[in-house]
């Protein structure tokens, strides 16, 4: 009798799972316009090389989690050789399945500087994707 009353309870507290209704995934456009900060004409500049890694991640706001969607590094090169503000690099990145009620796009960029005497510094920026027109547009300047 106790083995039956206690599989009836179990029973009886399961939960019906036909009811959850699945959120539907939306597509989500990132674009990077890549280029110089300045004229880098002066010979100040002979010796800088910059390195710069872009990446794109899915952030869960209620549970914290961050998952990497996407990341390219561009490696260690003279700063003259990224294209001039004029013309800039534009990578166009598309992500779906993007829940709009608990998940929010991030991007970060960190671009690392080395100079004739091996010196490095580093600039990094990590920010939410603004979705208020079709494509997000970050501007990435070296």
């Amino acid at each position: 009798m106790l083995y039956m009353l206690l599989f009836f309870f179990l029973v009886s507290c399961t939960k019906d799972d036909t009811n959850v209704i699945e959120e539907p995934g939306v597509l989500r456009t990132i674009e990077f316009n890549i280029s110089q900060n300045g004229d880098y004409t002066n010979p100040i500049f002979n010796s800088i090389q910059a390195e710069l890694k872009l990446t794109v991640s899915k952030e869960n706001i209620l549970s914290g989690q961050n998952t990497r969607l996407w990341d390219t590094t561009f490696a260690m090169r003279p700063i003259r050789e990224y294209p001039p503000i004029q013309t800039p690099t534009i990578i166009l990145k598309q992500f779906d399945e993007i829940k709009e009620s608990f998940e929010n796009i991030r991007v970060s960029r960190v671009i690392r500087y080395l100079d004739g005497l091996n010196q490095t510094w580093m600039d990094a920026k990590g920010e939410s994707a603004n979705f208020s027109r079709p494509i997000a547009s970050f501007q990435v300047r070296i």
